[in-house]
C-alpha cells in the first residue's frame, strides 16, 4: 500500500510539472510579438510535418515488408501505400503538394496503383483559415479581402494547386510576383499563336504573396471526353500543345517547367478550335541558345534515326549513352526491332521495365548532363 502510495504521489508531481510547463509555454507564446509567434508556428509545423512525413514513409516500408508474407497482392500494397502518400501531401500542402505532382509525372516508372492516386494533387491542395487570408490582405494591401474582392471561394479549385483561388501564404518558397512576370513573359513570347493563352494578371490586387489573376473555365487536356463534349479535334489539341512546348524549348529559351495536366487547360476559342491555357507560371527555366542548338539537332538526329550525330550531340550534353538519353528524353523504345510491332501497353510494360532495370543508369545519366535541361525533361 505504501509502494503503491509513493508511485501516485510521483506520477502526481510529474502531471503538475507537466502541467505547469505546458501553462508556461502557453503564456510565454501568448505574450509573443506577431512575427514572434509566426516563427514559433513555422518551426512546429515544420517538426510536425517531418513526423507525419517519417511515420508514412515506415508504415509504407512495413506494409511492403510484410504485407506479401500475408497474402496480399502488390497491388493492393500499391494502392495503399499511394493513398498513405497522397494523404500526407494534401497534410502537409505546399512543396509536399508539388512533390507527388512531380512524380505522378513519372507515369513510365511508377506502378499504376500510384500514377492514378497521385494525379488527384493536380487538382487538390490544402484551404487555408478565414483569418490567415484576412491577415495577409491587410499586411499587403490594408484592407479585408472582401473589401477587395467581390467574391471569394473557400475551396480551391482544380489547377490552383499551390494558390487557393487569389492566394497562398507560402513566404519563403513562392514569390507570386515573379510568378505574374513569368506568365506575362509567357503570354508575350507565345503572341503569334492566337491558340496560346495565360490568364491577365490584375497587379492592384497582387503581392509577393497575393496572386490575382483572371478566371478561366475549362478542362484538363487530359480530359479526353471534356475536349470532345465541347466538339474539339484530339489530334488538333496534340499538335498545338506540341508547338508551343517546341517554341519555348527550342525558341525562346523560356520554358515553363511544370506543365501538368493540371496546369494545361482546354476551351474553345473564338473560332470554336481549341486553345491552349496555360496555367501557374511560378516555375520556370531557362535554357542558354548553345543548349537549344544542341537539344535541337539531337532530335532532329533522332528523328533521322542518325546514330553518328546522334552521338556527337548527347556528347555535347556530357552524356555518353545516346540511346538511354533518347529513350529520357522521348519516354519511348528508340530502336526497335522492325518485326517487333509494340501496342501503347506493350510500349509502357517495356518502359517501366527500362526504367526499373536501368535506374542507375538513368540517375547517372541525369547527374551528368546540364542542369539547365533537368527541369525541360520532367
Amino acid at each position: 500500500m505504501l509502494q503503491t502510495g509513493l508511485l501516485r504521489s510521483a506520477s502526481a508531481k510529474r502531471l503538475k510539472y507537466v502541467g505547469t510547463g505546458v501553462a508556461l509555454l502557453s503564456v510565454s507564446y501568448i505574450l509573443l510579438p506577431s512575427n514572434k509567434k509566426k516563427v514559433v508556428r513555422s518551426v512546429a509545423g515544420s517538426l510536425i510535418r517531418f513526423a507525419r512525413s517519417f511515420k508514412i514513409s515506415a508504415t509504407v516500408s512495413m506494409d511492403y515488408l510484410i504485407a506479401p508474407l500475408m497474402g496480399h497482392t502488390y497491388t493492393e500494397i500499391h494502392r495503399r501505400s499511394a493513398n498513405r502518400i497522397v494523404q500526407g501531401c494534401l497534410r502537409n500542402g505546399g512543396i509536399y503538394i508539388k512533390l507527388g505532382q512531380g512524380f505522378a509525372a513519372v507515369n513510365h516508372v511508377l506502378p499504376k496503383e500510384y500514377i492514378e492516386s497521385l494525379s488527384t494533387l493536380q487538382d487538390k491542395c490544402l484551404t487555408r483559415e478565414k483569418d490567415e487570408l484576412e491577415e495577409i490582405f491587410l499586411q499587403d494591401f490594408g484592407k479585408k479581402p472582401e473589401e477587395m474582392l467581390r467574391k471569394i471561394e473557400s475551396e480551391p479549385v482544380a489547377a490552383a494547386s499551390l494558390a487557393q483561388d487569389v492566394f497562398e501564404a507560402l513566404a519563403k518558397e513562392l514569390d507570386f510576383e515573379r510568378e505574374g512576370k513569368n506568365g506575362e513573359q509567357c503570354a508575350k513570347d507565345l503572341k503569334k499563336y492566337e491558340y496560346a493563352y495565360v490568364p491577365k494578371i490584375y497587379w492592384d490586387l497582387s503581392s509577393k504573396r497575393v496572386l490575382t489573376t483572371e478566371w478561366i473555365d475549362g478542362v484538363k487536356v487530359t480530359d479526353v471526353e471534356g475536349i470532345k463534349t465541347m466538339g474539339l479535334n484530339l489530334s488538333d489539341v496534340d499538335k498545338k500543345l506540341i508547338t508551343l512546348m517546341g517554341e519555348q524549348i527550342f525558341h525562346t529559351g523560356f520554358v515553363h517547367a511544370d506543365p501538368h495536366p493540371g496546369n494545361v487547360f482546354v476551351r474553345k476559342g473564338k473560332d470554336n478550335k481549341a486553345q491552349i491555357v496555360l496555367l501557374d507560371h511560378g516555375l520556370y527555366q531557362y535554357l542558354p541558345e548553345k543548349i537549344r542548338c544542341i537539344l535541337c539537332n539531337f532530335w532532329e538526329s533522332m528523328v533521322l534515326k542518325n546514330d553518328c550525330s546522334l552521338k556527337i550531340y548527347a556528347n555535347d550534353l556530357n552524356v555518353k549513352d545516346h540511346i538511354m538519353l533518347a529513350e529520357i528524353l522521348t519516354q519511348a523504345p528508340y530502336r526497335i526491332s522492325l518485326t517487333l510491332r509494340l501496342n501503347n501497353t506493350t510500349m509502357d510494360e517495356y518502359m517501366k521495365n527500362q526504367a526499373q532495370e536501368h535506374f542507375d543508369k538513368i540517375t547517372e545519366t541525369l547527374k551528368l548532363m546540364p542542369k539547365h535541361i533537368l527541369l525541360v525533361i520532367r
